[in-house]
C-alpha cells in the first residue's frame, strides 16, 4: 500500500513513513548567480534558494526527520553537486542515523543523499 503526502517539508498529520523522497531547495546564494539562465529565469527563487551555503532547508529536514521516519525507514533527497561532504556530516552527527550514502547521477556527480534510520 502506498500513501502519498504533499507538504511543506513534513505533513500536519501525526504519522511516520517508511520512505520520504524530497527535492528541496539546495542552491546557495553564490551558486544561484552562476546558474544557467533557463533555470534561474524560469524557476521561482523559493524553489531553488536555501541560504548562504544552500543547506538551510536540509538543516530543517535533519532536525525533524527522526520524528517522521519509521525505524529502518529511508530518506532520499537531491543535493547540490558541491554539497556531498556537508550533507554527509549533517546527517552522520545524528544518533538515530544508521547509514548515510551519497549517490551519483549518470554523469558521476554526487546528486543524492540516501539516509537510513536505525531499526
Amino acid at each position: 500500500r502506498i500513501h502519498f503526502e504533499q507538504a511543506d517539508l513534513f505533513p500536519s498529520t501525526v504519522q511516520q513513513f517508511d520512505v520520504i523522497v524530497s527535492n528541496p531547495p539546495y542552491i546557495s546564494n553564490r551558486v544561484y548567480k552562476q546558474l544557467q539562465a533557463e533555470v534561474r529565469d524560469w524557476e521561482p527563487e523559493l524553489a531553488l534558494l536555501a541560504g548562504k551555503d544552500g543547506l538551510d532547508v536540509y538543516r530543517r529536514i535533519q532536525a525533524d526527520l527522526d520524528t517522521w521516519l519509521q525505524p529502518g525507514g529511508w530518506f532520499i533527497g537531491e543535493i547540490g553537486f558541491d554539497q556531498a561532504m556537508a550533507i554527509d556530516e549533517l546527517f552522520r552527527e545524528q544518533t538515530w542515523c544508521a547509514s548515510v550514502d551519497i549517490a551519483q547521477d549518470l554523469s558521476g556527480h554526487p546528486r543524492m543523499v540516501v539516509v537510513r534510520k536505525s531499526s
